[in-house]
């Protein structure tokens, strides 16, 4: 873009004139910002106004400012000033995205969004150039990003969408103006700024509310709270559903025929044309996110048939099912990208049903942001955990006493060790005591850091996030 669209986007000033075009946006100093456009954002901690002069000399191009600078920039590149940058960026995300043209297809849920986002861009980049964030980039600062990530060549466009709080769906849709909108399933999560599940579904559902006449809805009809979304709203717009069930008459209908540690197969329909297809990673619980991509990739105009062809070349991303193995016979399931109290007892289904393994030891953490309802959640968890049929359990967090009486509670008989935070010492002492056909699971929300258990059980694991 260049500097006569961000003035007319964002109605700022400009302050010096250097450069005036721009080959994209960057908000990250320590990153690459040859030729970008820097913003300077002021977040909780950080103010990058104090980080102008070291933004030009990683090579931006131009910087957006509110606020006083520091150091003198006269030799720097263009300078444009603002009334409000994080304001600036979402109206320049919106003028783009309008500029540019194409479709935008966008995903929210309480589990699933990230992942059904990475399964829906393999389904569509073999027949679309695709264009989607990597990483949970989903928040009012990253959904403007994802959109000014956008290449003029890009024909679709997929763009997911977090939320904490009511109306945050709603004003990342009326940035994004999305084309097609889903929600994979509504759960207890973000109770902390929600308080109970019907406001978090009446939040989630905002991404609906946001469609015009022409747009498209896809829904999940084995939620419950998404099929009650589905029975208000299907009469006004065009919609879609996948669900796992026979008679549900779906779009989309897979179910699970087989599972293990090594993946699952999945059989059903697409758009009327029945398959069957093996996936080569853990947690038939998946299915709902293979499903829903499916809908995208239907809706999008894949062919029925081509969708059958591509599900098999979907793969789970950093810390969501991973297994590693670095160890004869010790399998280590590495689930620590975020949890909340539906994706934990999937978990637990999960691990209760694979055979052939030896001791199932569980390494768990905080469920985060669950406000009032925590203790209950994580008491309740507890109880849950014994039908995954483990040996040893160890829970590290402020929830610690409460998973500690779920646990009392539901007769679990195995080995509990409790520490208020991660303890190497903990970690190694498990390590040790691993023997051949073990399975070690780690969950715990994104906050709690479980990967750092990860160096000590392998010795070449990959532990960084993203």
């Amino acid at each position: 873009m260049d500097l006569e669209d961000v003035i007319n986007a964002t109605q700022g000033r400009v302050l010096q004139k250097k450069e005036t075009k721009f080959s994209g946006v960057g908000t990250d100093t320590r990153k690459d910002l040859c030729g970008q456009l820097f913003f300077a954002l002021k977040g909780d901690q950080f103010d990058a106004h104090a980080f102008v002069g070291q933004a030009f000399s990683k090579g931006a191009a131009a910087a957006v400012i509110h606020g006083p600078i520091e150091g003198a920039l006269s030799e720097c590149g263009t300078i444009i000033e603002v009334s409000d940058t994080l304001e600036a960026l979402k109206s320049l995300a919106q003028y783009w995205r309008r500029k540019w043209g194409g479709r935008v297809f966008a995903i929210t849920g309480t589990s699933g969004k990230t992942t059904t986002k990475e399964f829906a861009s393999v389904l569509l980049k073999e027949s679309y150039r695709t264009h989607w964030s990597h990483g949970s980039f989903n928040n009012h600062w990253g959904v403007p990003l994802t959109l000014l990530g956008i290449d003029r060549e890009d024909e679709v466009a997929i763009v997911e969408m977090g939320m904490n709080h009511p109306g945050e769906i709603s004003e990342l849709v009326r940035i994004a103006e999305p084309n097609v909108a889903l929600v994979t399933m509504v759960g207890r999560g973000h109770l902390e700024g929600l308080t109970t599940i019907e406001a978090v579904a009446k939040a989630k559902e905002e991404i609906y509310e946001g469609l015009k006449e022409r747009d498209l809805q896809i829904f999940n009809l084995d939620n419950s709270h998404t099929r009650r979304m589905w029975e208000r709203r299907r009469g006004k717009l065009s919609t879609r559903t996948f669900s796992s069930s026979k008679i549900s008459n779906a779009d989309v209908s897979l179910r699970v025929i087989a599972r293990s540690i090594e993946g699952f197969r999945v059989k059903g329909e697409i758009g009327g044309v029945s398959g069957e297809v093996a996936l080569s990673f853990f947690g038939s619980h998946h299915v709902h996110n293979l499903m829903a991509a499916s809908a995208i990739a239907l809706t999008a105009g894949v062919l029925p048939g081509d969708i059958w062809k591509r599900l098999s070349q979907c793969q789970l991303t950093w810390g969501r099912g991973q297994i590693l193995r670095d160890r004869p016979g010790i399998t280590i399931l590495f689930d620590g990208y975020n949890a909340n109290p539906e994706s934990m007892e999937a978990l637990f289904a999960e691990v209760a049903a694979i055979s052939r393994v030896g001791r199932r030891i569980f390494i768990l953490a905080d469920m985060l942001e669950l406000g009032a309802a925590s203790r209950e959640m994580h008491f309740e968890l507890g109880a849950r955990i014994v039908e995954a049929q483990p040996e040893l359990v160890w829970f590290y967090g402020s929830q610690r006493e409460a998973i500690s009486e779920g646990l009392k509670a539901s007769g679990y008989k195995g080995e509990l060790l409790l520490s208020s935070d991660f303890s190497p010492e903990i970690a190694q002492k498990i390590s040790l005591g691993l023997e051949r056909d073990d399975f070690v699971a780690l969950k715990g929300s994104r906050g709690m850091k479980i990967e750092r258990a990860l160096p000590i059980l392998l010795k070449n694991a990959e532990c960084r996030g993203n």
